[in-house]
């Protein structure tokens, strides 16, 4: 994550400076200098007076996302070095549509292969790619094997506030952390209705299933983008109020927080986590919480295959506009209840 490589550049004593889309989210969040991402002249001084051209951390989908708009040849002109660090590399365009379907590792078309593996074997001078997936995707255009390295998403190493802060932001929250089960859950909408609509009724189906079975529980929607079309609070205000005629409103809590040292805080110390969000996962595991991923996008099952912590994954699978679920198949459904009930009842109150 961002953060982490921003803290790991200062102690470095390298000064960073950050491209953003929303830089006053940026400076508020990592204490920072940003720069509006764009061709602008604030931009264009920074990238300038820089020595290192830093691509990550993050998703790059499609060619021109991938190799930045060529911006990494210009860097290499005026004798910048430049890193890809902790990057997931996706061969298609990204149109908020989920991609699990989607063939991960091909080859581009001749002229896309000659202009990658120009760029990332003699213009890139490090590369890190937070998963396999990314490496064969890069091997399959020509980028040789030995300039690859496969790193942990910097997620893993995000520091969390302390325990006792967490535990005072909950109880703020109306939950006991010492009494209460709890749940977290973390959502996301996409950009096509239909889907929306299927996904937002599995997920009511699965609050409604666990919380028939242990009433104790208290569920947790985890915010991990909150501007935009794309707000997991909004969407989490809907989700509670599909559920709120079977399920106690006291028993649906939002977290409405966009720091994710804090999501991550919260996330180590509930018993069991239900994620969308890819940093969900990466934290539920980073932090030794059992979860379920529910899988839109291959970088998901990366983290959920390779922890011993993700149980029956995916519970749903969301393919070609139609969200497939497991539990629809009884004996599965009654399964996962039971992973999760038995999460539950032994409470854990993990710290990373």
């Amino acid at each position: 994550m961002l953060h982490v490589l921003i803290r790991s550049l200062i102690r470095n004593k390298i000064t960073p400076l950050i491209a953003s889309k929303d830089t006053n989210y940026t400076e508020r969040i990592h204490n920072v200098d940003a720069v509006y991402a764009g061709a602008k002249w604030n931009f264009l001084k920074g990238f300038l007076s820089s020595n290192i051209l830093i691509e990550g951390p993050g998703n790059k989908h499609g060619f021109i996302s991938i190799i930045d708009l060529g911006l990494p040849i210009l860097a290499k002109i005026l004798r910048k070095n430049v890193w890809y660090v902790g990057v997931g590399l996706n061969p298609h365009v990204w149109k908020d549509r989920p991609t699990i379907n989607r063939v991960q590792v091909m080859r581009y078309s001749v002229i896309k292969r000659f202009i990658i593996s120009v760029i990332f074997n003699e213009l890139v001078d490090r590369i890190y790619v937070r998963d396999g997936h990314s490496k064969q995707f890069l091997i399959f255009n020509g980028v040789r094997d030995r300039k690859i390295e496969v790193i942990k998403d910097l997620a893993y190493f995000l520091e969390p506030p302390s325990k006792e802060r967490i535990i005072d932001l909950l109880s703020y929250l109306g939950i006991d952390c010492e009494k209460d089960k709890l749940v977290g859950i973390s959502l996301r909408r996409f950009d096509d209705k239909k889907i929306n609509e299927c996904f937002s009724e599995k997920i009511k189906e699965i609050i409604i299933r666990i919380y028939g079975r242990v009433p104790q529980v208290k569920f947790i929607f985890l915010p991990f983008s909150t501007r935009g079309y794309d707000n997991d609070v909004e969407y989490s205000v809907t989700i509670k109020e599909m559920v709120k005629s079977v399920v106690p409103p006291n028993r649906l809590v939002i977290v409405d927080s966009d720091d994710p040292k804090v999501i991550k805080g919260i996330v180590s110390i509930c018993s069991f986590i239900i994620g969308v969000r890819y940093h969900c996962c990466v934290f539920s595991s980073s932090c030794n919480v059992p979860f379920i991923a529910i899988m839109y996008d291959p970088k998901a099952e990366d983290v959920a295959i390779s922890t011993h912590l993700a149980f029956h994954s995916p519970a749903l699978f969301v393919q070609c506009g139609i969200v497939l679920t497991t539990l629809g198949e009884p004996h599965l459904s009654n399964r996962l209840m039971v992973q999760i009930a038995e999460y539950l009842p032994a409470k854990r109150i993990h710290t990373a």
